[in-house]
């Protein structure tokens, strides 16, 4: 039996071997509770956790990788990972990174955050956040990645993508103008539009830049403030509903109002800017000619009150278009005389000039009377066509000269004229040229009256019995009393509606406008046939009617009469290459006559028959369907004043028409008579001499 030690030694002391492996135990330990530790931890995270080797196998997969992706972790430990959760076409890219990286030790994604797609056991796509991190344990590579999944957050990114690019797409399309500013007033959105209509501003330009730039304008042309600009009221809280702006020469209405985000903070402001400048100059082109047109018809309402006295209807013409034009300051009515331009009735700076007489071919005025048509010289300096001298002494800068016309020429201009030089625009040469045509009726007029004055004074002079020429006179006043007053009540019955401040005549109503003045035009070429009738008929009783005959081919003739009468498809049986001797303007007063005739009393005309009676002689005859003309009335059809009784009460008329037909007939060398159709109707007919 072994002997006992007497005393004890104290506590043993291990070797060092023991020691080492004692601590190496302890070691072990603490990896393993650390390693337990982190599992637990892998275990209960959301996040998915996901390992693999060198090799490419999985060797490690936690539940939220489970719930993630569809695998259990006893499927998938040892599975390839390129083959279980990389989306095929990725796969080639993820085999030549792990090349890479096991080659040169690079990894370009290692510890970055990157959305990928994640294949689903199922076969559907996870877009997924990772982080991939390589850890090298006893000389083996692996790596470890954490998997997100972000697919919520990339379908709204993507939606949010998709709702802006709409957006982008709706402003790009928008025809007006949208700007928008942040809270801080620097610009965030401009379509193109806008960037047309404030000079391409580019966005995160501050505003109090951009209007400094701009040099925005109220409507009227004043300067407008900072804050008064549209999107620095909305900005400010303002709705702002069509505020009108100028910048540069466009004219912008403005809509806008406050933009706040979830919260209720303001977030900035928006303003909607639609281009107006074409439609304000349309407008404002309206009522510039709904007033001319005012104007003209109470100019015309003036001349027609005035026309027995021309001097004075002259003088009333040339006040007038200086008061129509307010850029001008003269106004001028020259008359042609022989081969000058005489300053007939003058206004404004041309008063001074009354009865200046200028060579025709050397003036402005006289190109308009040669081509009559309506002239405008914007600088007599270098307007070859003017009197270059006598515009600098009478002080003319720039002019518009219009021609007036009388029957089927011209008899004088009516020119309006500015010291300043480009002083009238295109819509002034209209209004002139409108003006022109509408006062040469009634200068035409005052002319034929002062010619039935004087007519009809000569006639009774030479009367040789006083009666007579009374009982003319007073017959041709009851005459021209009834006829006249018809057409020239409906002219101021159509004045009056179509005047400022009647019920009937709206603001810029054009239409009405138009249709006045074509009322006022036809009721006056009714008057200017009364008066030619009337001339006619003074002028073959006192033995003065002359014809001045031409060959004129029927073709244009009667087309021409069958138009101007107003007739409709009139059918005409004729040998067109028939030319007769005759007065042009005879001939188509004698067609117009009977075609009127006929629609009048007949139905209207059923066809117009030209025929050759004789070697020398062509019959022209218009035919009716109508009663036809009673066997008692037709040796009177041609006397002066003679009408039927059965339709002198129902009909209007002078009865000085068939009278004149007749005279201007045989002036002609030819003659006019009438002709019962078969089985009913009338034919008058025209024997005129061949060519």
């Amino acid at each position: 039996m072994a002997s006992r030690p007497l005393s004890s030694p104290g506590p043993s002391v291990p070797g060092p071997e023991v020691a080492a492996a004692l601590a190496d135990l302890e070691a072990r330990a603490d990896e393993i509770a650390e390693a337990i530790g982190l599992r637990r931890v892998l275990e209960t995270t959301t996040e998915a956790f996901v390992s693999m080797d060198s090799d490419g196998l999985i060797r490690a997969w936690n539940p939220a990788a489970e719930r993630l992706l569809g695998w259990h972790a006893a499927e998938v430990i040892g599975r390839v990972l390129a083959d279980t959760i990389i989306p095929e076409p990725l796969r080639e890219a993820h085999a030549g990174g792990m090349k890479r990286y096991m080659a040169t030790g690079e990894a370009r994604v290692a510890g970055e955050r990157l959305a990928l797609p994640a294949l689903h056991r199922d076969g559907h796509v996870v877009t997924v956040e990772v982080v991939i991190w390589p850890n090298e344990v006893e000389g083996v590579w692996w790596f470890h990645a954490f998997l997100h999944d972000i697919s919520d957050r990339v379908a709204a990114e993507e939606r949010l993508r998709r709702e802006r690019m709409f957006l982008a797409t709706v402003l790009d399309s928008l025809s007006d103008g949208v700007l928008a500013c942040d809270a801080d007033a620097v610009i965030t959105t401009v379509n193109p539009a806008a960037r047309q209509l404030h000079g391409n501003p580019a966005p995160t330009v501050p505003m109090p830049v951009l209007f400094a730039r701009l040099g925005a304008r109220h409507a009227d042309g004043s300067p407008m403030t900072y804050e008064e600009i549209p999107l620095i009221r909305a900005l400010r809280g303002e709705i702002v509903v069509d505020a009108e702006i100028m910048l540069g020469d466009r004219r912008l209405v403005c809509t806008g109002r406050q933009l706040r985000d979830a919260t209720g903070a303001v977030s900035g402001a928006v303003v909607a800017a639609r281009d107006v400048t074409a439609e304000r100059a349309a407008e404002s082109h309206n009522t510039l000619v709904a007033a001319r047109l005012r104007q003209t018809i109470a100019v015309q309402r003036e001349v027609i009150e005035a026309a027995a006295d021309r001097a004075e209807t002259l003088r009333l013409v040339a006040d007038r278009a200086l008061e129509m034009f307010p850029q001008a300051d003269g106004a001028a009515v020259e008359m042609r005389d022989g081969d000058e331009m005489v300053y007939t009735a003058v206004s404004g700076t041309m008063a001074p000039h009354a009865g200046l007489r200028l060579p025709a071919n050397a003036s402005l005025s006289g190109h308009a009377v040669r081509e009559a048509v309506t002239m405008r010289c914007d600088d007599p300096a270098t307007d070859p066509r003017v009197d270059q001298e006598l515009c600098r002494r009478v002080g003319i800068g720039s002019m518009l000269i219009t021609p007036l016309l009388s029957e089927d020429h011209v008899t004088g201009v009516l020119k309006v004229a500015s010291r300043r030089t480009y002083a009238f625009d295109d819509s002034d040469t209209q209004h002139l040229q409108l003006l022109g045509h509408s006062l040469s009726g009634g200068l035409r007029h005052a002319d034929d009256y002062a010619e039935i004055n004087r007519l009809l004074t000569e006639r009774t002079a030479t009367l040789a019995e006083v009666e007579d020429a009374n009982q003319l006179k007073l017959d041709l006043i009851g005459m021209l009393g009834h006829e006249i007053a018809t057409p020239l009540m409906s002219i101021l019955a159509t004045v009056e509606m179509a005047a400022p401040g009647s019920q009937a005549a709206g603001p810029g109503d054009l239409t009405e406008m138009t249709e006045a003045l074509a009322l006022i035009g036809r009721q006056a070429a009714r008057l200017d046939t009364l008066v030619r009738e009337v001339l006619t008929q003074v002028a073959l009783d006192a033995g003065r009617l002359h014809a001045d005959r031409d060959p004129v081919d029927l073709r244009p003739a009667i087309a021409a009469a069958i138009e101007l009468s107003g007739s409709q498809s009139v059918p005409v049986n004729a040998d067109f290459s028939l030319f007769v001797l005759v007065n042009r303007g005879h001939l188509q007063q004698m067609l117009v006559n009977y075609l009127t005739n006929a629609a009048k009393y007949g139905g209207g005309a059923v066809a117009v028959d030209v025929t050759r009676t004789a070697e020398n002689t062509v019959r022209i005859a218009v035919r009716d369907a109508g009663e036809g003309v009673p066997e008692g009335f037709r040796d009177q059809l041609f006397s002066q004043f003679s009408r039927a009784r059965r339709t002198a009460s129902s009909r209007p008329g002078t009865g000085l028409g068939l009278y004149i037909v007749r005279g201007l007939a045989r002036a002609n060398g030819g003659d006019a008579g009438y002709l019962p159709a078969v089985p009913h109707g009338s034919i008058f007919y025209l024997d005129l001499e061949t060519a």
